[in-house]
């Protein structure tokens, strides 16, 4: 389907010197981090409307639609850990939310406010509290795709990711169809995405 970025924090591991650099830019930025727990019911909207500017705006609405209901109940039945950056002005500014199974984590949400200056870092210090909360509990990180260099420089190692279809319940036609396809995914997909780190 696609090459993703897997960070492996189930073992204990060496910073990354922007690992470290996005820490201190924590630490030392305005923005205060806003934990799950402390969410405010407009928060859930301001959060939709974040995942919206970077996710639908700027890339494609063919990705999932969060509202800010559905943020709310997943918030609620504990299916995403939401986390953000407030500013000076009170206004959540960026926001992520993290899913776990087992031992390993994946981040579905991911919003900013694409107004502000790129040099603030809002995009670092989001991905830098998902990647703190995997390590400190020690969880296979799935970064998903995209921002290759980004997320290499911080611990994570390509691998392929698969999609599965069951096809033994179709006709003959449509199981050859899907096989030739799958064969041809192999062959000249896996390695044009591997090579150009697709």
């Amino acid at each position: 389907a696609r090459q993703i970025y897997i960070a492996d924090h189930r073992a204990a591991g060496k910073m990354t010197k922007d690992m470290r650099k996005d820490r201190k830019l924590l630490r030392t930025s305005v923005y205060a981090i806003v934990d799950s727990n402390d969410f405010a019911v407009k928060d859930f909207s301001r959060a939709a409307e974040l995942y919206q500017m970077l996710y639908l705006d700027r890339y494609s609405w063919q990705n999932p639609q969060y509202t800010a209901r559905y943020l709310a109940k997943a918030h609620e039945a504990g299916v995403l850990t939401l986390f953000g950056m407030r500013g000076p002005d009170g206004q959540l500014d960026g926001v992520g939310g993290v899913f776990r199974i087992g031992q390993s984590m994946t981040m579905p949400l991911l919003g900013l406010d694409t107004d502000k200056p790129k040099d603030i870092g809002l995009y670092r210090m989001l991905c830098a509290i998902a990647q703190d909360r995997a390590i400190a509990d020690r969880l296979l990180y799935n970064r998903s795709a995209g921002a290759a260099g980004f997320k290499r420089n911080r611990g994570a190692v390509p691998a392929i990711e698969y999609t599965g279809v069951y096809v033994d319940h179709l006709g003959a036609g449509p199981r050859r169809a899907t096989r030739a396809l799958a064969g041809i995914l192999r062959r000249v997909g896996v390695p044009l995405l591997q090579r150009f780190a697709l």
